[in-house]
C-alpha cells in the first residue's frame, strides 16, 4: 500500500515535469525530466510507459506553448561583452603577430642575401688536410668554410 503511493507519486511528480519543462520550452530529456521531478533517470528508462512518453513529448512540440520570449540578463550580457572585447584583443594581438613574421621574413631574406654576396666574393676551397670546417650558405648549397 505505501509502495503503491510512493509509485503513484512518482509518476504523478514525472508527468508534472514534462508538463512544466513543455510549457517552459525547456529540453525535454530523460535526465532534465529525471532531475525536475526528482527521479534517478534508470528509473525512466525502465519504466514500461514514461520512457516512451518523455520520447514521445519530445518528438512533438505543444500546440499551445507559450512564445519563446528570452531576455538576456544581466550575467549573459556581460559575459557577451567579456567575449566581444577577448576577440578584439585576441584580433589585435594576431594582427601585430603577422606584422612581426612579416618584419623577421623580411630580415631574414636581407640576411640569407647578404650571406650569399659574402660566399659569392669569397669562393670556397677545401681546407688544409683535407678536413671540413665549419658549414656556410653559397647560393643554395652548404660549403666547408675555410676561414678560421
Amino acid at each position: 500500500m505505501i509502495a503503491a503511493r510512493r509509485r503513484d507519486a512518482k509518476e504523478k511528480a514525472v508527468v508534472d515535469a514534462i508538463s512544466a519543462l513543455t510549457r517552459q520550452r525547456q529540453p525535454l530529456t530523460v535526465t532534465s525530466v529525471a532531475a525536475r521531478a526528482g527521479v534517478s533517470r534508470s528509473y525512466l528508462s525502465r519504466h514500461p510507459t514514461l520512457g516512451p512518453r518523455i520520447r514521445q513529448a519530445a518528438g512533438n512540440p505543444p500546440l499551445h506553448a507559450a512564445p519563446a520570449s528570452h531576455v538576456p540578463t544581466s550575467i549573459e550580457a556581460t559575459l557577451r561583452h567579456h567575449i566581444r572585447a577577448l576577440k578584439t584583443g585576441h584580433q589585435q594581438e594576431l594582427a601585430r603577430l603577422r606584422d612581426q613574421v612579416r618584419t623577421l621574413q623580411r630580415e631574414n631574406a636581407r640576411l640569407r642575401g647578404e650571406l650569399i654576396t659574402t660566399n659569392r666574393a669569397q669562393p670556397c676551397q677545401e681546407s688544409p688536410g683535407g678536413q671540413d670546417g665549419p658549414l656556410r650558405v653559397t647560393d643554395t648549397t652548404w660549403a666547408a668554410d675555410t676561414r678560421r
